[in-house]
């Protein structure tokens, strides 16, 4: 069990003193919950374990009882993570990249949607002699604004202000939350997009989801001249970096080879 935490260390000698021991383990909030959970279900599952071979006369596998210990404790704890978009199976075969996503889930990592995106505009409107863009997918774009949309985002201040400040603190307050290379959906310009498709991809716990679900029909209706998909899945924000083997990431891994192969 300490492996699957890729723990490599000497057990103390008793039961108290390893109980100890996990107790003052040094662990994130989240990571720390699962942690906990840990002994109990060991003790559990061997308390169980053994009435099956008192009463049973069943022959214990150590192997499986370890599977078992696993997926007990993915299933008691799934609904305390339900804002992460991961599986039990995902808990059980990948606790690493579940950790990962419990420290670091939140944070964002969709600036380079924007970064080619305001490339292809500026293709569009300097027209470089050379340069023919064919198209762009935007995973999870980074779209903003200083006033909320939709649903999916607050209109509480202190709630908006970590996404905010991802823009204000980089271009060192230079320029506003309606920059139009953060809220295109003010850009005059945004019919001049220098390709011929677009792909937008979006999230449906995303926080940023209907800014590119609004991005999407500004294309469609705006006069630009292309083509625009869009694709949503189930998941949080960026959850594909997490979790690039789950079903939903292979399947937005689809989507775009087939949007990239269209002529």
């Amino acid at each position: 069990m300490l492996g699957w935490w890729d723990i490599q260390t000497a057990i103390p000698g008793s039961v108290e003193c390893l109980l100890l021991w996990w107790a003052g383990e040094k662990l994130k909030k989240k990571e720390k919950k699962i942690w906990r959970v840990i002994p109990l279900a060991v003790m559990w599952s061997v308390w169980k374990c053994r009435n099956e071979c008192v009463f049973r006369k069943t022959i214990p596998n150590v192997e499986d009882l370890c599977d078992l210990i696993k997926y007990r404790i993915a299933f008691w704890l799934k609904p305390a993570f339900s804002e992460f978009n991961f599986s039990v199976q995902d808990f059980v075969l990948n606790l690493r990249q579940v950790r990962k996503c419990l420290v670091h889930g939140k944070q964002s990592n969709s600036a380079g949607a924007n970064i080619a995106y305001n490339m292809v505009m500026r293709a569009g409107s300097e027209k470089l002699d050379g340069l023919n863009v064919n198209g762009i997918a935007l995973i999870h774009p980074y779209f903003w604004g200083s006033k909320p949309i939709g649903t999916h985002e607050s209109s509480d201040a202190t709630s908006r202000l970590e996404a905010d400040n991802i823009w204000l603190i980089n271009s060192r307050n230079a320029f506003g939350l309606d920059d139009p290379r953060l809220n295109p959906l003010v850009d005059p310009k945004l019919s001049t997009l220098g390709c011929s498709k677009v792909l937008v991809l979006i999230a449906e716990q995303d926080i940023y989801r209907d800014r590119g679900f609004y991005y999407y029909e500004a294309l469609r209706t705006n006069g630009w001249k292309g083509n625009v998909e869009i694709m949503e899945t189930p998941g949080t924000h960026v959850f594909q970096l997490n979790f690039p083997d789950s079903k939903y990431a292979q399947e937005m891994l689809e989507r775009i080879s087939s949007f990239v192969n269209k002529p």
